[in-house]
């Protein structure tokens, strides 16, 4: 969900101690990548839910707001949990395995040092 980022990194920075600013740049500088992602994101949750994801263009969405708003609010928003599912499935172990790689590289440099 967009712009749920901001807050999840401030809330993050407060409990961990971190420093604030340097979240909220690393946030927004990955902020491209999070809008590039959005939609195959969705893609891939319809792919593993079995669920036809949101099949729409820009200008069929905004056709359809102006014809049906809340039945297309309600489908853009189950479209938007598909992609945050998915997005869930592929973090979750994306993160163990970057948490290791991570945690034996910087035992490696800190032995050398």
């Amino acid at each position: 969900m967009l712009g749920v980022t901001t807050i999840i990194c401030a809330a993050l920075a407060v409990v961990l101690k971190l420093n604030m600013v340097v979240i909220q740049l690393i946030n927004y500088f990955v902020y491209p990548l999070q809008l590039v992602l959005f939609v195959p994101f969705i893609k891939v949750g319809g792919i593993i839910f079995n669920k036809a994801p949101f099949p729409y263009s820009i200008n069929e969405v905004i056709s359809k707001v102006q014809s049906e708003f809340l039945i297309t609010i309600k489908e853009l928003f189950f479209a938007n949990m598909l992609g945050i599912l998915s997005w869930a499935f592929i973090i979750i172990p994306l993160a163990f395995i970057m948490f290791y790689i991570l945690k034996v590289t910087f035992q490696r440099i800190k032995l050398s040092f």
